[in-house]
């Protein structure tokens, strides 16, 4: 059996996590996250701070792996995934607002530059458009053109 580590500051935050059903065993008694670390011979708080400080993707791949890796294998691997994916949530700094966050951001910073763009756009347009309308503005000096005249043009007679 592992030696397990007594808990120590900063994990309380740790302890939704740990403290998280990983789902009900054949004989109905509910699995805990704790417990699941300590039947395969892992530290409890040492395995959470661990997966804690993973990215999100990486946390669940390493849960969903140790689900698998339980001696009652209650679940497939799909169901692991799905459900270390559920308790990688409960993680500090894992939650799916958290992880929403950043393409949140991203997402500001896209539309930010496109709306800058597009000013920029209609500003030339308008300093262009500005630029061209003060040269045709009406003036009364202006001369109209001369009207060509054209003589009428007969067949077969030479022209003078």
């Amino acid at each position: 059996m592992a030696k397990i580590t007594k808990p120590g500051s900063g994990s309380s935050e740790l302890g939704t996590f740990l403290f998280s059903p990983v789902g009900t065993e054949e004989n109905g008694m509910t699995l805990t996250v704790l417990s699941a670390l300590a039947r395969l011979g892992l530290d409890p708080w040492q395995e959470a701070a661990r997966l804690a400080e993973l990215p999100r993707c990486a946390a669940v791949t390493r849960l969903s792996g140790i689900i698998i890796a339980l001696p009652c294998r209650l679940w497939s691997d799909a169901d692991a995934k799905a459900i270390a994916n559920r308790l990688v949530a409960t993680l500090p700094g894992k939650s799916a607002s958290s992880a929403s966050a950043q393409p949140d951001a991203a997402r500001a910073t896209r539309h930010q530059a496109v709306t800058v763009v597009l000013l920029g756009f209609v500003f030339t347009w308008v300093m262009f458009n500005l630029a061209n309308h003060s040269r045709i503005i009406p003036d009364s000096n202006i001369m109209t053109s001369p009207t060509i005249q054209t003589s009428p043009v007969t067949h077969g007679t030479a022209m003078p």
